[in-house]
């Protein structure tokens, strides 16, 4: 599955969004939000956020494109909590 797939370190960080897939209902508002910051237009199948939704198994995998920041602006908008920055949680307001 796309969302198990650990991603690289850069310049000798960690990536710093939790990704809950089951948690993931598929609104692509993390797309929508990326898209607009990063692109200039509201278009999620260009954002660097992938939602990627089995309909038949009925579940949602999140990944990142290589040209991800690692911003966290798509976890700012996550109203199900499928993508949530890491010192949120360690301060006590992510995590839900």
């Amino acid at each position: 599955m796309i969302a198990n797939k650990k991603k690289v370190k850069r310049e000798g960080k960690e990536f710093p969004i939790l990704v809950y897939p089951e948690k993931c209902t598929g609104c692509r508002t993390c797309q929508v939000r990326c898209s607009i910051r990063y692109l200039g237009e509201f278009n999620p199948f260009r954002s660097y956020v992938i939602v990627a939704r089995d309909h038949g198994k009925r579940t949602t995998a999140l990944d990142f494109t290589d040209d991800c920041t690692w911003c966290g602006y798509c976890a700012r908008f996550c109203a199900y909590g499928a993508l949530v920055l890491k010192k949120s949680v360690k301060s006590g307001k992510g995590g839900r």
